[in-house]
């Protein structure tokens, strides 16, 4: 299989040797064919297998797998005997099943406690698709905003703690404030396109095409006709078009603290300058501060659980639909703007 040309080059990440590699870009630049044809190679040539993570059981059981694949063994390896399963793909020279061999397994975030139970010997690589998704679909997150603590719970399964297994995490430009990107554990900053970020163990890819490639894309009937869209923004510029850095603004010092709330395991507070009617959602609690209202489970003594009709959550609702509630970072927003919306309105 050859690499590179006018399409995104996994080989020219490797030297970079860090084991989570999340590469963004816009449609089409070839990443999740590369990934695909690249395991297989490496199967073949280095008896190296793979995993390849999906969100949801039901996304594995509809043949996530063999969808992934499919282009890539048609058009690369249509001499391979191949056998698909809905967890595995086999290479299989005869119908003894015992001569077969495991190229990639596939498994689902929302399985890892059972992953947990399991042994994947010889798998060196880890690629997961669509990592990243759009706010509006936040709630197909498994677990929401914890899910990459999944990933990271699944990937210490497989690795053993031997710094052996690199993991390649493949997004278009939907929405680069998101779970993967602000948790602690990778902490990816913005990066202009073309640019690559790294930090010990990893790597950011904001993965610009070929002027080749963006000639040819100037000529596709489809993507004139989106061209200055939403979607032409996303689809052909590579524009993150999912962040809204609006009502972003840091609490002011005539701010009074109203309440505060809790989300999985953050607690934010309400504050509200009433001179300029505004409300400010910030990480940030008086010292003392100690009771939270939680829509959700109750995770200490000091929670109180309460529902949409409690006072001061209707009093947050009416401020947020008259465009009065601003937030002191775009995480913050994107958490809070989540539990509104879907524990409080």
């Amino acid at each position: 299989m050859k690499y590179g040309g006018d399409y995104w080059n996994i080989k020219e990440l490797l030297p970079y040797q860090r084991n989570f590699n999340f590469i963004n870009s816009v449609r089409n630049a070839g990443k999740s064919y590369t990934c695909a044809g690249f395991a297989i190679d490496r199967f073949l040539n280095k008896d190296e297998k793979s995993l390849l993570l999906v969100r949801t059981v039901d996304e594995k059981k509809s043949g996530a797998l063999q969808k992934w694949f499919a282009k890539v063994c048609s058009r690369e390896f249509p001499k391979v005997p191949l056998v698909f399963t809905s967890d595995c793909l086999y290479y299989a020279p005869d119908k003894d099943r015992d001569t077969w061999a495991i190229i990639t397994y596939c498994r689902a975030l929302s399985e890892a406690v059972k992953v947990k139970k399991q042994s994947f010997p010889g798998v060196k690589w880890l690629f997961m698709d669509e990592y990243m998704l759009e706010p509006k679909h936040y709630d197909l997150y498994v677990k929401g905003w914890s899910e990459p603590d999944l990933l990271l719970n699944i990937y210490h399964t497989v690795d053993r703690e031997e710094d052996y297994v690199t993991c390649f995490l493949l997004g278009n430009n939907t929405a680069f404030y998101n779970p993967y990107h602000l948790h602690e554990a990778f902490q990816i900053p913005p990066c202009s396109p073309g640019e690559i970020w790294y930090s010990e163990n990893v790597l950011f890819q904001r993965y610009e095409i070929t002027k080749s490639m963006e000639e040819r894309k100037k000529k596709n009937r489809f993507l004139r006709m989106v061209e200055g869209t939403s979607y032409g923004k996303y689809a052909k510029d590579g524009i993150y078009v999912g962040d809204n850095e609006n009502f972003i603004a840091q609490k002011t010092g005539r701010s009074n603290f109203i309440f505060s709330f809790k989300f999985d395991t953050d607690n934010f507070g309400v504050w509200f300058d009433s001179r300029i009617n505004r409300v400010y959602i910030s990480s940030k609690l008086p010292a003392g501060s100690r009771v939270h209202l939680s829509l959700d489970t109750v995770g200490s003594e000091t929670d109180i659980r309460v529902g949409r009709k409690n006072s001061l959550i209707k009093w947050l609702v009416k401020k947020y639909s008259m465009a009065c509630v601003y937030y002191e970072s775009m995480e913050i927003k994107l958490k809070a703007q989540e539990i509104i919306e879907r524990k409080m309105l």
